[in-house]
């Protein structure tokens, strides 16, 4: 995203989105350049252990606008990943409606 300038500009979106059965997502994300420059991941969803919640933020930055897949169901597996109120696909519709609006 460019600034009139030429410069580019920070832009901060975020959203909740509302999973099956009540549970929300409210990602925060700040996009620099088209990109994603800062992230962080909020709701009332239980996701453990919380580092794998940091490390899954932390993957989503740099990635650009259009290539936001946040995670699948066979990472989650296989990095051993305990999801209640939401399920891995919830988290990438809440990035791309954050993202997109």
């Amino acid at each position: 995203m460019e600034g009139k300038s030429g410069s580019s500009e920070e832009v901060v979106v975020e959203t909740v989105y509302k999973v099956e059965g009540g549970k929300s997502i409210r990602p925060r994300l700040v996009l620099k350049s088209g990109k994603i420059s800062s992230v962080r991941i909020y709701g009332d969803f239980f996701f453990y252990p919380e580092e794998e919640l940091m490390a899954l933020e932390e993957a989503l930055l740099g990635a650009g606008v259009g290539e936001v897949c946040v995670f699948n169901k066979t990472a989650s597996t296989e990095r051993k990943i305990t999801l209640l109120g939401a399920t891995p696909q919830d988290f990438t519709e809440a990035i791309l409606k954050a993202i997109n609006g």
